[in-house]
């Protein structure tokens, strides 16, 4: 977006959306920081189940862990040569 022109007796500060802003940066940036957390806490039951060898776990409280065996490979072409369609997935 362009820098807007600023016409004579009006104000360029509008509360409503200082606070709004401001609002969003916070939930932004905490939601930012329970991803990361999420990641690293979801990494750690990963590699628990895999260590104790169990694909599936109800944990005393009920939760049901069920973990998956989703493996992927990419391959992809050197840069400037031409691949067909579905080759590099």
């Amino acid at each position: 977006m362009g820098t807007q022109r600023v016409l004579d007796g009006v104000t360029t500060e509008h509360p409503a959306i200082e606070k709004a802003a401001s609002a969003y940066v916070e939930a932004r940036d905490a939601r930012m920081a329970l991803t990361k957390d999420e990641v690293q806490t979801r990494a750690a039951l990963i590699q628990a189940m895999k260590d104790a060898g169990v694909l599936t776990y109800r944990t005393t409280d009920g939760l049901h862990c069920v973990l998956t065996t989703t493996e992927k490979v990419k391959v992809r072409a050197p840069s400037g040569e031409a691949t067909d369609e579905g080759e590099d997935e």
